[in-house]
Formats: C-alpha cells, structure tokens, sequence
C-alpha cells in the first residue's frame, strides 16, 4: 500500500508545484488589481465567468470524463495516441458550433449577463478564451494519462504566469480595466493551447474515430452532470448581484479567488487521482483498502488546509486588498471548504467508474443541487457574500454525501472501498469546531489578526497529528528526516 500511496503522493505534489507558482503570482498581483480596479470591474470579470463555466460542460461534450474510460480500454500506445487525436477532432466540431451560436448572440448574451447589450466584447473575448480551453482538453488528458506531470506542469505554470503578467501590464501601463483581465485570460489560453498541441505533435493524427464516437456516447449524458455543477458554482453569483449588486459580486469574486487557492492542492490532487484510480480497474480486490486511506488522508489533509484559511482569512484581506475588499474575509474559508468537499466526491467517484455507470453521478449532482440551489436562495438574500459562500459550501458537501449513499444504495452491484469512517468523522468534527470559532466577526488590527492566525494553525497541526497513528506517525518523522538530511546533503555539495 505505501508504494502505491507514494505514487500518488508524488503525482499531486508535482502537479501542485506547477499550479503553486501560478496562483501564488496571482496572489501577489492582487493589490495592484485591487489598486487600480473597483469593485465593480470584478464584479463584471465574475459574472463573465459564468459564460465558460456554462459553454465548457456543454460544448466539451463530457470528454473530461469518457476520454478516460475508452483511452484505457485501448491496447497500445499507438492506439491510445490515435483517441487522443479523434478526441480533439470531434472538440474542433463543436467548438465551432459554440462560437457561431455565441458570437451571433453576442449583444443578447452581453444583456443577460451583465445586464448591458454594449458590452459584446467582453463576450467575444470570453467564448474565444473558452474555445481555447476546450480544444486543449484531450491533450491535457494525454499528459494525464501518461502521467508525464512535469511537462503538464511546465505548460499550465508558463500560462497561469504569462496570464497574470499580460494583465498586469494591459491594466496598470495600457489602463485597459477589466477588459485588460479578460484579455490576458484568452492570450494565456491560446498560448497554452498551442504548448499542449506541440506536445503531441509527434504522435498519430489519424485514426481512433470508433473510439471518439463511444467517447461521445459516454460523455454526452455527463453534460447534465457539468451543467448541475454549474447551477452549483454560480446560482449564488448570479443571485448576489440581483439581490445586492455588482459591487457585492466583485467582493464575492475576491474572496472566492482567495479561497480558491486551495483549489490549486485539490486540483492537483484530481489531477493525479484520476489515472491512479483508473489503473486498477483491472486490480479492484487490491484498491479496496488502498482507496480507503485515500479517502482518510485527502480528509485530514484537505480538512487542514481548510482550517488555515478559515484562521487567516482577514490576515490575507488586510495584508493584499484595499479597504473596500476587506468583507471578502467572510467569504474565504467556506469557498476553501467547498474545495475540499468537492475533492471528496472525486475521491468517491471509482465506484460508478468500475461499473462503468457514470452517468449515475449526474443524478447525485443534480439532487445536491436542489439543496445547493435552495441554501443560495435564503443565505444570499438574508447574509450577501458570505451566504453565498456557505451556501456553494452546503451544496458541494451535499454532492460528496449523495455519492456515499448511491454507492452503498448499489451494494454488491458496485465496488466498496473499505472507506475509516471513524476517522473521516473525527477530522469533520475539528473542523467543525475551527470553522465555527474563527468565523465570529471581529475587528483586530493587522498585528492581533497575524498572532491569532498562528495559534489556530499551531492548534490545527496538533489536532491532526493526535488522529494519526503510531505508524503514521513514524512513517511521518521518517519523511521529515529524510527530508531534512536530503537538504543537509544538497547543501554539503
């Protein structure tokens, strides 16, 4: 089991090393965003989210998911290479469809969701920005698949970098506003649209068209799935900006960046889960107990990295936004959550995979959310930003639980992880209990903010290292000496 944990262990961090320089240049550049654009400028960068967040489930054709399921039925690299390819010729077809019904409704899109007909370049931008992203989709897999993470995130890095850069550039030396964010997001995309097409450039163009069609076939009933996350992710947005305006909506939205942060380890983490999961579709009996402690680790850790943003979330709004950001504190540590509960449903994905009955999981999303839909109904109105964190919070967890039970509901039809709920619970209740006590509204200056953030991470790593046990937690020292004495040998040189 440890050599098989290590494996992923290895994949996620590589894949996290690459997403953290990109997101961290993020982090840095935003007080000079929050410097020379208002709060209503990321209020209109947020609700033009919504248009890829809807464009690329329907459009993308659900190949996030099928690709998988027919790349590793394929026997051969040759005709693996040759899916990949299909895939990416049947994603040119329907990206093409997407821009001509997008770019002829341009205006009516532009008034429906920014409530404005005359911002139709702000929408053209958009739907290129998501072209780019979806076209980029099978080779992205490729990489994946092959588990060759470092080139994945040499790519992804370079692009997040050149996309913060350019915007920099384009709003504070061109002025350019919002329009200049949402032109360097569609530079960065087609830049790293090109890089992962040269990645598999040497490799077999022709071929796989019977494997894209079951593709197709596979993937087109998980685009209920995509949308369901859709109406997930951004009913609160769209509700926030009815209810308390677009200012609200960019206080949201830079909270919403802050907390997705975590995003970057959960990504990384799916990134590398995926293929590892899949790989032992043929080895279920051995993946029983393996996927078991997946689930206890990604809990306490994700459950940890969780209460750290809770703990400083007004530390990082007073150190990196101006005054008029500074509520998006209340919005951080429950987006972070969401991010967490969401990496808990991939992890209990295998099931419907093994049975090949993925599209199960549209109804377990769909169901989550209803309840998701019905908590940003109340929370918005009732609490603004905040509300329509917790309520995405609600919605995701929601998800993750529905799962659990439709695979217990399918018994023997299904494989069953031999899943420590015991321990899962343990890791809940403190986090819980952190949530709780950190989210009472204070007013500390900066200094007592810092000093508070440090005891509750200092009582947060003890907290989880009390529910580790004794091998874990020589395995754990082991790590850190190996660690240290690899820094100590590197130095010597």
């Amino acid at each position: 089991m440890r050599a098989h944990l290590g494996r992923l262990a290895r994949g996620t961090l590589t894949y996290g090393l690459g997403r953290v320089l990109g997101r961290s240049l993020s982090v840095i550049a935003l007080p000079i965003f929050t410097r020379y654009l208002n709060p209503e400028a990321f209020g209109i960068v947020a609700m033009l989210g919504l248009i890829a967040a809807l464009a690329t489930p329907i459009f993308s054709l659900g190949f996030g998911t099928s690709v998988g399921l027919v790349y590793f039925e394929q026997r051969g690299a040759d005709a693996r290479r040759a899916c990949i390819w299909a895939a990416a010729q049947v994603l040119a077809l329907s990206v093409a469809v997407m821009l001509a019904i997008g770019l002829w409704f341009t205006q009516e899109i532009s008034r429906l969701v920014l409530a404005n007909g005359n911002m139709s370049g702000f929408v053209n931008l958009t739907l290129w920005s998501t072209a780019f992203g979806i076209l980029a989709i099978p080779f992205q897999l490729y990489l994946q698949f092959e588990e060759r993470a470092k080139q994945f995130v040499v790519i992804t890095a370079i692009g997040a970098s050149s996309n913060v850069v350019v915007g920099c550039v384009l709003v504070v030396f061109l002025g350019r506003g919002a329009a200049g964010l949402v032109e360097a997001t569609c530079i960065s995309q087609l830049f790293m649209l090109c890089c992962f097409i040269a990645s598999a450039l040497p490799y077999r163009i022709t071929g796989g068209m019977a494997v894209a069609k079951e593709a197709v076939r596979l993937g087109l009933p998980m685009i209920p799935a995509f949308g369901f996350l859709f109406l997930l992710e951004q009913t609160s947005k769209y509700a926030l900006t009815y209810f308390h305006g677009l200012n609200a909506t960019g206080v949201y939205g830079v909270g919403y960046g802050l907390g997705g942060i975590l995003g970057v380890a959960t990504a990384a983490f799916g990134a590398a889960w995926t293929p590892f999961f899949l790989s032992f579709m043929d080895k279920q009996a051995e993946a029983k107990p393996i996927f078991g402690r997946v689930l206890t680790y990604y809990v306490m850790g994700g459950g940890f990295l969780s209460i750290l943003f809770f703990v400083g979330s007004r530390s990082l709004v007073l150190v990196l936004t101006q005054a008029k950001f500074h509520e998006a504190f209340a919005v951080i540590g429950w987006v972070a959550a969401a991010q967490v509960f969401s990496g808990i449903f991939g992890v209990l994905l295998p099931p419907v995979y093994f049975a090949k009955e993925v599209r199960q999981s549209a109804f377990v999303q769909g169901s989550a959310v209803l309840v998701g839909m019905g908590a940003s109904a109340v929370l918005v109105r009732l609490d603004g930003a905040r509300g329509a964190a917790i309520a995405l919070a609600v919605g995701y967890l929601t998800m993750a639980v529905f799962m659990h039970l439709w695979n217990r509901y399918r018994g023997d039809d299904y494989f069953q992880p031999e899943y420590e709920w015991g321990r899962v619970l343990k890791m809940a209740l403190t986090w819980g209990l952190f949530a709780a006590v950190f989210m009472i509204p204070r007013s500390f200056p900066l200094v007592y903010e810092l000093m508070l953030a440090a005891a509750g991470a200092v009582m947060a790593a003890a907290c989880v290292y009390w529910q580790l046990t004794l091998s874990e937690v020589s395995l754990l020292k082991e790590t850190v000496r190996r660690f240290f004495a690899a820094s100590d040998h590197g130095k010597g040189e």
